[in-house]
């Protein structure tokens, strides 16, 4: 065999493996939760002197309870980015529940909720 034959050989086998292990590194960018561009932050602020459960319903998915937020505290969490869309639900602890408008949301956004005092709503 010539050299020119085995360099032509083993170049094209390198192509081939190269092809066949880089495959499963593709991420499909329209099947929500695939991890395409990475997951969503919620940032919530609860002002109110109650805890709050907040729980994310994503469009055509089911209700997810995202946490607990301590009263007078600002909390961080890393959701999974479930869809486009989402609508986050209030539950304070001993107090009133209540929806936030729906927010078009993508994977790697940064979400920030601001939660009033019971006292400024009246």
């Amino acid at each position: 065999m010539s050299g020119h034959r085995v360099v032509c050989t083993i170049a094209a086998l390198a192509a081939v493996l190269t092809l066949g292990c880089s495959g499963g590194m593709v991420r499909d960018p329209m099947r929500p939760g695939s991890g395409f561009g990475g997951p969503v932050r919620l940032t919530v602020e609860n002002n109110d002197f109650n805890d709050a459960v907040v729980y994310a319903n994503w469009q055509g998915s089911v209700r997810h309870r995202v946490g607990l937020f301590t009263g007078k505290t600002k909390q961080t969490v890393t959701l999974e980015w479930r869809g486009e869309v989402v609508q986050f639900e209030v539950d304070f602890i001993a107090g009133s529940a209540f929806f936030i408008d729906p927010i078009d949301v993508q994977a790697g956004d940064h979400l920030d909720i601001v939660l009033m005092a019971e006292s400024s709503k009246r």
